[in-house]
């Protein structure tokens, strides 16, 4: 099982090569710790935007072929997994607002793998508007934009109602 986007990946496998002669073993947790930190001191979202993007765009095709019943049980695993991986990446650079969406399509995504969720439709529907809004936010970020987790309010309160979870207030969402 994958544990980092392939960007990450590549990038620390790289930095393994170039140690290759090193002779201290860096857990590649650790390793992929310092990519984070080092791609978020160095330019932040721009070096990770087009691996964020294409693990969101996995989670889709694994939400679309669970839906549709071509897929499998374990799609949704594999959904949970890059979520997982996006909501760390976005975490590591610090992009609060993006990091708290990412946790809540996590957590339905989650309800619906363990067959927690009423309205398997409704949900389904709030995980496909989150792929959608999470890349264009993170463009706007891109472009200059500041961090403004309320903005995306209405789609955690979704994600939340879906899975039965109370509301966000603005406050909640700040802290």
């Amino acid at each position: 099982a994958r544990c980092y986007p392939d960007g990450i990946r590549s990038l620390a496998q790289g930095w393994i090569k170039a140690l290759g002669a090193c002779s201290i073993k860096i857990p590649f947790l650790l390793l992929a710790g310092i990519v984070a930190w080092v791609t978020c001191a160095v330019g932040g979202l721009k070096w990770v935007k087009g691996e964020i993007s294409a693990s969101l765009e996995r989670v889709r095709a694994r939400l679309e072929a669970f839906m549709d019943g071509s897929g499998r049980e374990r799609d949704l695993d594999d959904a949970i997994a890059a979520l997982s991986e996006v909501r760390g990446v976005l975490t590591a650079l610090q992009l609060s607002g993006p990091a708290r969406l990412a946790e809540e399509m996590q957590s339905l995504s989650e309800a619906l793998a363990d067959r927690k969720v009423a309205g398997v439709d409704e949900a389904a529907e709030a995980l496909m508007l989150a792929l959608i809004q999470l890349p264009d936010y993170l463009d706007k970020l891109q472009a200059g934009y500041a961090d403004s987790p309320v903005a995306l309010l209405p789609s955690i309160n979704d994600l939340r109602a879906s899975r039965g979870a109370a509301p966000r207030s603005e406050a909640e969402l700040l802290v």
